[in-house]
C-alpha cells in the first residue's frame, strides 16, 4: 500500500474520536439567570483594563509622595546643621584667613634671622596673644639694622618701639605690628 493511499494520523485520530462518539465540546446552555445578568467574562476584561495601568500610576503616584518625604526630610536636616555649617566655615575662613595673610611665626624667625646685620645678634624674641613678634636686638647701629629688616618683606612689619643703652650696643625693642 502506498503511504498517499493511507490516511494522515490527524484523520485516524478524529475518525477514532467520531467512532466513541465524543464530538468536539458543545458551548454548554447557559442558565437564565446568567443570561438576564449579562455575561461575566466582559466584566472581567473591563476591569483588567482598568487595573494594568493603574499599576503604574499607583506607584509613580507613590513614588512622587516618598520623594517629596525625602525632600522635606533633606530640608529640615539642612535647617538643623545650618549653625554648625555656619560656626564650622567662619573658623575655616579664620585659618585660612591667618594662613593667607601673614607670614608664620617660624618664617619670620628664619626670615628675621637671615636679614639680621653681622654685628647684631638677637637678645629675646616673645609672641603675644595674637601671635604677633617682638624682639630685642643688641646692636651697635640701629639704622644699619632697620634698614636691613625693611628689605626683606617678611620682616618689613617690625617697627622700632624702643632703644635702652647697654654696654657699648643699642639693645633695640621691635614689635610686629598688622598692615
Amino acid at each position: 500500500m502506498d503511504s498517499a493511499d493511507r490516511p494522515s494520523l490527524a484523520d485516524r485520530l478524529f475518525a477514532a474520536m467520531r467512532s466513541r462518539g465524543a464530538a468536539p465540546a458543545a458551548k454548554p446552555a447557559v442558565p437564565a439567570v446568567e443570561r438576564q445578568r449579562g455575561d461575566d467574562s466582559g466584566g472581567f476584561g473591563i476591569l483588567l483594563a482598568i487595573l494594568l495601568p493603574a499599576g503604574p500610576v499607583l506607584a509613580w503616584g507613590a513614588a512622587t509622595l516618598q520623594a517629596s518625604a525625602i525632600r522635606q526630610e533633606t530640608q529640615a536636616q539642612r535647617r538643623a546643621a545650618a549653625p554648625a555649617l555656619a560656626a564650622r566655615a567662619a573658623g575655616l575662613a579664620d585659618h585660612a584667613a591667618l594662613a593667607e595673610g601673614a607670614p608664620g611665626i617660624a618664617d619670620t624667625l628664619n626670615a628675621f634671622a637671615a636679614t639680621l646685620p653681622p654685628d647684631a645678634r638677637l637678645a629675646a624674641v616673645a609672641a603675644d596673644e595674637r601671635g604677633r613678634l617682638s624682639a630685642d636686638v643688641a646692636t651697635p647701629d640701629p639704622d644699619t639694622l632697620r634698614t636691613a629688616l625693611r628689605r626683606d618683606p617678611r620682616t618689613a612689619r617690625l617697627r622700632d618701639v624702643g632703644q635702652t643703652r647697654g654696654d657699648g650696643v643699642i639693645l633695640v625693642r621691635l614689635r610686629e605690628v598688622a598692615e
